[in-house]
Parts: structure tokens; C-alpha cells; sequence
């Protein structure tokens, strides 16, 4: 049972990594992200998590703005160096949220709880549980 779950993190994160390669793994500019439905002003900011891999955990971390009834969202991974993919779909219903990722073939489902966005990576077939946390403050100010 354990090989099976090491083979299944190592899985998830070639997968990834070859995905985010494929991407081109470069900044895309603000105003190229997709303006999608307004998601709330509660989910506004940046969202931080760990995304489980072979080799531990992956910070990644995902930035929604609205501007004039639209929302913009972008998902960085800093450990690969790719920053402001664009989250070609969100959509939102009550606490749900979904965002899909074409970019890397990726999808987020998860909940706004009182402790953060509580949910699953889905990518190539492999899901797992991903907890995003707003980003406070104090560390956009560092």
C-alpha cells in the first residue's frame, strides 16, 4: 500500500512538471488572464497551499482580483518557477468553488470553510487534497 501511494505522489508530480513545460512556465500578463464571473469579495486575494508530491509538498498559490464585475484568477507555482498561469474557469456556488487550469490540464473543487478554502487537485487522473490559506497581510507587505 505504501509503494502504491509513493508511485501515485511521484505520478502527480512528473505530471505536473512536464504539464507546467508544456505551458511554456512564464508569466502571462494580468491583463491576458480570462475575465471570468465575479467570485465574491470574500475569496478576493491570494490563497496559499501545499500540494503533495514525491518529494514532500509544492507550494503553489492562487491570486483572484475583480475588477469591474470580473475575476481574474492565477495560479503560481514558485518551486517550478511558473507564475500567473491562467485559470481558464471558475465558477462558484454558495461556499463551492471549481478552477480549471488548461494550461496544466488541472482542476481545484474545494469549499470556503472558516479555516480556508478546503479541497482537491485534480490532474491526470490523480486527486489530492489540497487546503489553500488567504494569505495575510503582513506577508504581502514583506
Amino acid at each position: 500500500m505504501k509503494r502504491a501511494h509513493f508511485l501515485h505522489k511521484i505520478s502527480l508530480a512528473v505530471v505536473f512538471a512536464f504539464s507546467l513545460l508544456a505551458a511554456g512556465g512564464e508569466a502571462v500578463a494580468a491583463s491576458a488572464l480570462p475575465r471570468l464571473a465575479a467570485l465574491g469579495p470574500d475569496l478576493e486575494g491570494a490563497w496559499d497551499g501545499l500540494l503533495q508530491t514525491n518529494s514532500g509538498s509544492m507550494p503553489v498559490s492562487f491570486s483572484i482580483t475583480t475588477v469591474d464585475g470580473k475575476s481574474t484568477v492565477a495560479l503560481d507555482i514558485l518551486e517550478q518557477n511558473a507564475r500567473d498561469i491562467p485559470v481558464t474557469g471558475a465558477t462558484r456556488e454558495g461556499a463551492k468553488v471549481h478552477f480549471d487550469i488548461a494550461a496544466v490540464d488541472g482542476a481545484f473543487d474545494g469549499a470556503l470553510t472558516p479555516d480556508g478554502l478546503q479541497g482537491t487537485w485534480a490532474q491526470a487522473g490523480k486527486r489530492v487534497p489540497l487546503t489553500l490559506k488567504r494569505r495575510s497581510a503582513e506577508s504581502v507587505a514583506r
